[in-house]
């Protein structure tokens, strides 16, 4: 029942929940439990991305530590901690208008705002970018929209719980991770989670996204709106960015959203002891 209880933890691990556990705390260990057996347990979070997580059947008479199972789960998290509300390798060309609004300094302070962040423009050498953004190079590794903290955009991809094919055009999808495997048009609406774009994206409705957008073909506002908070990375060459009139880009960097994003996109594991799973 025990160790049926761990596997439950891993089924139904609450993101959401766990990120926000000060370390070094311990939290009741929640259901539902699969086993008809009555479970206590608790998880205590160790460090950043590592938690133990120990349960028992209650109703069993032992209750020494050998009745207990046990054992350390991690948290595989995507970073996306580049400190800027949009990161291109390309061409930034707006013909409509585009607005950066500052970062909530308490959202900054809460959700460990990497050191430096401007919450601007993260723009490749050698574009056309607006006035005000920041130019590094970092903008023009390849990495930066291909690997994010160790985990792969592929990685990401495959934990999709919306995949849309090439060419679709849907409002703005909400969920942890979304996958278009090419072009994407989204005709409005308020969308959140990580997406992920193989193609371009087109925006032609007005569209309001809480999270992180990573796109490959570049991203084009056409006779819509576009109100980001969170952050959003275009590999997209000579077109990375285009703002068509009369169209409007808002965007606000914002860590708690991006923090969100990357316990929701994560993926949590049992670390590997070998078998048996130790005890405690």
């Amino acid at each position: 029942a025990a160790d049926g209880a761990i596997v439950d933890a891993l089924a139904s691990w609450d993101s959401a929940a766990r990120f926000r556990q000060p370390a070094g705390s311990t939290d009741a260990l929640p259901g539902p439990w699969a086993q008809a057996w009555p479970v206590d347990g608790s998880v205590t979070r160790l460090s950043a991305s590592t938690y133990r997580v120990a349960a028992r059947a209650v109703d069993i008479e032992d209750t020494s530590l050998t009745a207990w199972s046990a054992g350390v789960l991690y948290v595989d998290l995507p970073r996306f901690a580049s400190p800027a509300a949009l990161i291109a390798h390309g061409d930034i060309r707006v013909d409509g208008s585009l607005a950066v609004l500052p970062a909530d300094s308490a959202s900054a302070a809460v959700c460990d705002a990497p050191p430096g962040w401007s919450g601007g423009i993260l723009a490749a050498p050698g574009y056309a970018v607006p006035a005000g953004a920041t130019v590094d190079p970092r903008a023009a590794d390849d990495s930066t929209y291909a690997v994010f903290g160790g985990v792969t955009r592929a990685d990401l991809a495959s934990r999709a719980d919306l995949a849309l094919a090439g060419g679709s055009v849907v409002s703005a999808p909400v969920g942890n991770v979304t996958h278009a495997a090419g072009d994407l048009e989204l005709t409005g609406g308020n969308g959140s989670g990580l997406l992920l774009v193989d193609g371009a994206l087109r925006l032609s409705g007005s569209v309001v996204f809480r999270g992180v957008v990573v796109v490959a073909g570049g991203v084009t506002v056409a006779n819509g709106t576009l109100s980001l908070a969170g952050q959003m990375r275009s590999a997209g060459g000579a077109a990375a960015v285009a703002v068509n009139t009369p169209a409007a880009m808002e965007l606000r960097f914002d860590p708690c959203v991006i923090r969100d994003v990357e316990w929701h996109a994560g993926r949590v594991k049992l670390a590997d002891f070998g078998s048996p799973p130790p005890r405690f």
